[in-house]
């Protein structure tokens, strides 16, 4: 919750700056049933407008499994979900766990067979409805230092552009990010556009993964090279965020682009990297 929580003020951050234009910095359980698996459709991914002004998402789990988690940013309640059917989940009140399953989440379909409705239901209150934010998604190829990356835009569909947009600078996870993450599909709710790639070495990016953050920054820059050239986003209004060891990573990518106009740091370290190192290595000693 702490994270969810830490997370919603970081996008109200990043939707004010993007529309702004202006320069911003902040710094097991026991064995449980099964979780949502791959065949449950993957169309639920993404940010909801609910009936009370509230925006919820939905979003595939970040353990490398094929869960899924919710998270409403009201309050920063988030809960990992279990599925009943193709379109029924339950969850508990806490972080994880199945039992006692206090609250329920159905999705209706359109004609078309899309998820386009949701239903929350929580024991002792009354239900809540919502509908799927419209989305534009557009998938890309580019290429840093003759390594050819790939990844997906997420803007508004609705609404008048083009629209400001933010750059997703990851965290040190060897895992794929561009359909594992729900920061886009909550900016899109906003107006606000947000590009993600996978990390080079991961998911459907070529080249080895690594740690070198001069070559993660130039990775970054040619990602923003793309994005400034899409018709539908303003190239006046471009900026990074950094989560984690991209808190290191935007910094250094913003100072080789001087197209880059905003950025915030979600998660990063008030410290150089030799002192962060000197911290956890005693510490995986232990």
């Amino acid at each position: 919750m702490v994270r969810a929580r830490g997370a919603r003020l970081c996008v109200r951050q990043l939707a004010v700056a993007a529309l702004l234009g202006a320069p911003v910095l902040s710094a097991r359980t026991a064995a449980q049933p099964p979780v949502a698996n791959a065949a449950t459709p993957h169309d639920m991914h993404g940010a909801w407008r609910m009936r009370d002004g509230g925006i919820v998402a939905l979003y595939r789990t970040e353990a490398g499994d094929s869960g899924w988690r919710f998270v409403d940013f009201r309050n920063g309640a988030s809960h990992r979900l279990y599925a009943r059917d193709a379109s029924t989940f339950t969850s508990s009140d806490a972080w994880t766990g199945a039992t006692p399953a206090t609250r329920r989440y159905a999705i209706s379909r359109d004609a078309s067979g899309r998820a386009a409705g949701l239903t929350l239901t929580r024991a002792g209150s009354r239900a809540r409805y919502g509908r799927r934010v419209a989305i534009r998604e557009d998938s890309a190829t580019f290429t840093s230092g003759g390594t050819t990356l790939v990844g997906k835009l997420i803007a508004p569909a609705t609404g008048r552009g083009p629209w400001p947009a933010v750059i997703y600078v990851h965290g040190s996870d060897s895992v794929a990010s561009v359909d594992r993450v729900w920061e886009p599909y909550l900016l899109a709710a906003h107006g606000v556009a947000m590009f993600v790639f996978d990390r080079r070495g991961t998911g459907r990016s070529g080249g080895r993964y690594t740690q070198l953050f001069t070559t993660l920054a130039d990775d970054v820059v040619a990602a923003a090279a793309w994005v400034r050239q899409q018709p539908h986003i303003d190239s006046t209004r471009i900026g990074l965020a950094g989560f984690s060891q991209g808190g290191w990573v935007a910094p250094l990518a913003a100072s080789r682009d001087r197209g880059i106009r905003f950025m915030l740091v979600s998660y990063g370290m008030t410290m150089s990297v030799a002192e962060e190192d000197q911290l956890e290595a005693p510490l995986k000693l232990r």
